[in-house]
C-alpha cells in the first residue's frame, strides 16, 4: 500500500502540531492494515497446505480400505479351504469308522472280516 497525500489546509485552526499526529496516526494504521494483509497471506498458505495434507490422508486411508477388503477376502478364502479340508477329513474318518465298526460285527457274527 502506498501512502497517500492528504491536502491540508494550514492556518489557524490546524496547527503543524495537530497534522503531525494525524500523519503519526496514518503511518501506524497502514503498518496495521500492512500486518493484517501479511497475516491472512499466511493464513491462505497455510490453509492450502492442510488441505493438501487432508487429500493425501485421504487417499492413504482409502488405499489401506482396499488393501483391508484384499486381506479379508484372502482370509475368507483361506476359511472356506481349511473348513473344506476338515469336512473331507471328517468324512474319511467317519468312513473308516463305519468300515471297522461292519467288520467287527461281521467277526461277531462269525463271518469273514471285509477288506
Amino acid at each position: 500500500m502506498q501512502p497517500i497525500k492528504v491536502p491540508v489546509e494550514s492556518g489557524p485552526d490546524f496547527p503543524e502540531e495537530q497534522v503531525e499526529v494525524v500523519q503519526v496516526f496514518r503511518r501506524l494504521l497502514d503498518e496495521k492494515v500492512s500486518a493484517v494483509r501479511v497475516g491472512q497471506a499466511l493464513e491462505q498458505s497455510l490453509n492450502r497446505r492442510m488441505d493438501v495434507r487432508v487429500q493425501q490422508d485421504e487417499a492413504e486411508v482409502a488405499a489401506q480400505m482396499l488393501q483391508q477388503r484384499f486381506h479379508t477376502a484372502q482370509l475368507v478364502r483361506f476359511a472356506g479351504h481349511a473348513q473344506t479340508e476338515t469336512l473331507e477329513s471328517t468324512f474319511h474318518i467317519l468312513e473308516k469308522l463305519s468300515k471297522t465298526k461292519l467288520a467287527v460285527q461281521a467277526w461277531l457274527d462269525g463271518g469273514k472280516i471285509p477288506y
